[in-house]
């Protein structure tokens, strides 16, 4: 109910811009595995793929940027990436071998 809160809080809705990260986060955050990889986005050209193991992603906003950083394994070596909403990715090979 619109008045719940009282008189000094005003109810209103926002439209929020959606930004494609390359890849499916909902699902992937849900089956632990990356999910949806688009083939035309820059996170493919710089190594992403489906079926990666999600080890962590790290979802950060501020007024009208969205950060999303995630740790990925592929076979023995991890990969961070870090996505951002204007567009720019940092991909940051913490490329270890694991035993």
């Amino acid at each position: 109910e619109a008045g719940a809160l009282g008189s000094c809080v005003n109810l209103s809705s926002h439209r929020v811009k959606q930004y494609d990260y390359g890849f499916d986060i909902k699902s992937s955050l849900l089956t632990g595995k990356v999910v949806g990889v688009n083939k035309k986005h820059l996170v493919y050209k710089l190594g992403l793929r489906n079926n990666y193991l999600v080890l962590n992603i790290n979802i950060s906003s501020s007024l009208d940027k969205i950060t999303i950083e995630f740790l990925v394994k592929k076979r023995k070596k991890v990969l961070s990436y870090k996505v951002k909403s204007d567009k720019s990715i940092l991909i940051l090979f913490a490329s270890k071998n694991l035993a």
